[in-house]
């Protein structure tokens, strides 16, 4: 069953999320939780969907996940907040992402620069 294509970001098509010493990324930050956030708003076109997977369990119980359901959130802000909802859906908005990475590519870590801006709405 094909739920979409796999889209090409500045981490490659399909990376590996852990935790690293020399993090640039809050998602490969350790000693804490991950807030809430939205992965790649900085692309022109941002994943409608990611899957992730754990194959390797976290030390002392650690690596819960914990997900919003936005679709919920939206119908709930179209009802209660129709105001921001309306701004949210209507008013493109520019996301910005610089900073650096490091991946192991061949066996060796291999250090990028990135630069990104897109502007679109923030609920499609």
């Amino acid at each position: 069953m094909l739920i979409g294509l796999i889209q090409q970001t500045h981490f490659g098509k399909i990376f590996e999320v852990t935790t690293k010493v020399e993090a640039s990324n809050m998602a490969y930050a350790h000693g804490g939780e991950l807030p809430y956030h939205t992965d790649f708003p900085s692309l022109s076109q941002p994943p409608e969907l990611q899957m992730l997977y754990m194959y390797q369990k976290a030390p002392n119980n650690g690596g819960l996940s914990m997900f919003v359901d936005g679709f919920y959130i939206a119908h709930l802000m179209r009802q209660k907040y129709s105001k921001a909802f309306k701004i949210l859906t209507e008013t493109p908005i520019e996301f910005i992402e610089e900073g650096y990475d490091i991946h192991e590519r061949d066996g060796k870590d291999f250090k990028f620069t990135f630069d990104m801006a897109s502007k679109h709405r923030t609920i499609k």
